[in-house]
């Protein structure tokens, strides 16, 4: 009898395992798992944002924050990122444009190796009483009837000397278009020349003849200018 229960308890414990079980407890073991990894994704990003050193971005995973909060330094770190973006990008297309290198060099220069600087020089006179009276055609053209006598061109000229002039002296009403050359023309054509302005001019204690030796006429917004020991067009410009 004792042999014929032992039997019976050994076949029992010994019978073939219930696979409906085995299933049930792998499946509940594999939702587990699946189920705990977001649980740690966010407690790693939890983790990041609070140990981060990016302003306002670990005001995100703060617990005693609300949600308001939350959401607007979200929304801030996101402008953030979009503005940098586009930053890097426009330095980008800069670079693949016109690449520039600066570096500085490993050893001193002395003084006496630096190039003289350019100098340039603007007369405060823009044009000439004996070629244009500005101050007559002033009044005459911020008259009615006066400014009616006025021709075209004359109209013409003096709107375009007031482009170098203060500008309390610029016509409110005048032409909204012109002719760049046109305009370029009577500016030079009234300015005064610079032997007329200048007595005398001396280079390393040796006199010049006349001063437009040295001085290259240059427009500027001043108006016509001077410049000393200025540079050519294609040491300043690249030629294409």
């Amino acid at each position: 009898m004792r042999r014929h229960s032992r039997l019976e308890s050994i076949g029992k414990y010994s019978g073939k395992p219930d696979l409906d079980n085995c299933s049930k407890i792998k499946n509940s073991t594999d939702n587990g798992r699946i189920k705990k990894k977001p649980i740690f994704l966010k407690e790693y990003l939890i983790d990041y944002t609070a140990n981060s050193n990016l302003h306002g971005l670990k005001y995100i995973g703060e617990k005693q924050r609300t949600a308001a909060e939350k959401i607007f330094w979200l929304f801030m770190f996101i402008c953030c990122v979009i503005l940098c973006a586009g930053l890097i990008r426009k330095v980008w297309i800069k670079w693949n444009i016109s690449p520039v290198i600066v570096s500085f060099a490993e050893t001193s220069t002395p003084v006496w190796q630096i190039p003289y600087p350019a100098v340039t020089v603007c007369l405060e006179i823009k044009s000439k009483q004996s070629v244009f009276n500005f101050t007559a055609y002033y009044h005459r053209y911020n008259d009615t009837e006066k400014r009616a006598n006025l021709t075209d061109e004359e109209r013409n000229l003096y709107e375009d000397v007031t482009l170098v002039c203060d500008d309390h002296l610029a016509p409110v009403m005048g032409r909204k278009f012109c002719d760049g050359n046109t305009t370029v023309n009577n500016i030079k054509e009234v300015s005064p020349n610079i032997t007329e302005t200048f007595f005398g001019c001396k280079w390393k204690d040796i006199p010049k003849e006349t001063c437009s030796d040295l001085f290259t006429p240059i427009l500027t917004e001043e108006g016509q200018c001077y410049t000393f020991n200025i540079l050519a067009a294609d040491e300043l410009f690249r030629m294409e």
